[in-house]
This record gives structure tokens, sequence and C-alpha cells, in this order.
């Protein structure tokens, strides 16, 4: 570690890594419709790294708590579980909710990019019924085998469902790196702090 990354900077590198790379790899355009759903240490680290990496639009985050939100909250603008959600997300992205025969609601837009980091199955779904047509979901968030989930908008909406793996060489400003070094690279010029997060 160069000197100027802590160590308690330096002990989270690893989990900012998974959240890192998906980033690099799908990275929004400026102007996307942008949400995080989860705010654990994944979430955040996901929120951290498309600033980092200098995304300027607004980003959306579903949160469950308010300590989660204190993390992110200048960086993200905040959603909690507890709140009428799926008409806040209607709103932000100027779309419709349509109530099918079968099934639960939807939006008939959606947002440009998700980033799924809870890895739960409603959510998982609920990713499908919040994407735009065309739209991309990564997922971030860790599972095995789900039971039955509902596909039917992925292909109604054709969207694109990407999955990511730990971390990699990346290109990263014209150059091939390692992701860790990026990570260290990012703390060393400023563009993050990680130890709140302990």
């Amino acid at each position: 570690m160069p000197d100027e990354v802590s160590f308690e900077d330096a002990i989270l590198i690893d989990s900012f890594c998974s959240s890192l790379h998906p980033v690099i790899r799908n990275f929004p355009e400026e102007n996307q419709k942008v949400l995080v759903i989860g705010a654990g240490t994944i979430g955040i680290c996901t929120v951290y790294a498309l600033r980092a990496l200098g995304f300027k639009s607004k980003i959306y985050t579903l949160c469950k708590y308010e300590f989660q939100a204190e993390k992110i909250k200048e960086f993200s603008e905040i959603i909690y579980l507890k709140e009428d959600y799926l008409k806040k997300f209607a709103e932000i992205t100027n779309s419709k909710i349509l109530k099918p025969i079968i099934g639960k609601p939807f939006l008939n837009s959606g947002f440009d990019l998700i980033f799924e980091c809870t890895g739960s199955k409603n959510m998982i779904e609920n990713s499908l019924r919040w994407i735009k047509p065309g739209g991309k979901i990564v997922l971030i968030g860790t599972f095995g085998i789900l039971n039955f989930i509902d596909l039917t908008l992925l292909w109604f909406k054709e969207a694109k469902l990407v999955g990511t793996n730990s971390s990699s060489e990346e290109n990263y400003l014209n150059e091939r790196k390692r992701c860790y070094q990026i990570a260290i690279d990012l703390l060393k010029n400023k563009k993050i702090s990680l130890k709140e997060l302990l």
C-alpha cells in the first residue's frame, strides 16, 4: 500500500472491488437514470464507485435503514422501502404504472440501468418491473439457485441481464489494470474514502 492509503481504507478494497468491477464494465452514460437496489456494503460501494469514476448524474438508491442512508445521502437520492417506492419510481422515470391481469404492477418505461445488490428473489424480479425497455440490469448481489422467477418482463421489455463475478483486470483510462490497483489509485488520489464503512 502507498503511504497515502490508510489501513482502514485498505481493508475494504476487496469489498469495494466487488462493486468497482461491474461498475467499470457497465458504466452509465451521463443523464441516464440509474437505480442501485440495496444499501448494504456492496450497494454503498456501488454508489461510491459510480461517483469515484466520475458519474455526475443523479443516482437513486433503494434503502432499508437510516444508518445505511447516512453513508451515501451526499452521493445519492435515497428512497426507502417503507415509502410508496413504485409511485416514486414512476415519477422519477416519467413512467406509467401498469397493472396486468396476472402478476404485479410494473413500469411501462423505467430506469436505464439497475445495479441489483441484494441477491434476493423479490428484488431481482422487481428489477425486471422497473427497468426501461432495452435497459440493463447488473446482478451484483450473489445468490445460488432461486425458486421460480417470473422472467416475462425480461422478454417483454427486451432488457439485458448481466452477471458479474468478483474482480478482474479492467480497461481504465486507456490502460489495462488490475481492479485492486484501480481501487488503490482512487483511494490514493482521494477520489473516494471507504473507512467510514467499518
